[in-house]
């Protein structure tokens, strides 16, 4: 549940992945790895999931790069008609 909607429930899953990425950042260094080089990667929904990060503002700073593995945002009715490319730096593909 999320703190600021304490009388509501839903499915905050993009939140927590955030939550996750920060954790990632903030200890990776004890395990050896560098928390400006960290890859997010996801297959089917989980890849759309790195594809809305990639393009909001929120995900920045979190991860270096993405990998998108058979899903991305834009391909689905229910999201943003926003375009992408308004939100998000270029990213290089390699």
């Amino acid at each position: 549940m999320h703190p600021e909607l304490s009388d509501q429930t839903g499915n905050f899953g993009l939140e927590d992945e955030m939550v996750a990425l920060q954790w990632v950042k903030d200890h990776i260094s004890f395990y050896g790895g560098d928390p400006e080089n960290i890859t997010y990667f996801g297959e089917s929904a989980g890849g759309a999931h790195v594809s809305y990060l990639m393009a909001s503002p929120k995900g920045r700073g979190l991860f270096k790069r993405g990998i998108i593995q058979s899903g991305a945002y834009n391909l689905f009715d229910w999201t943003s008609k926003i375009n992408p490319k308004s939100l998000a730096p270029p990213h290089r593909l390699y």
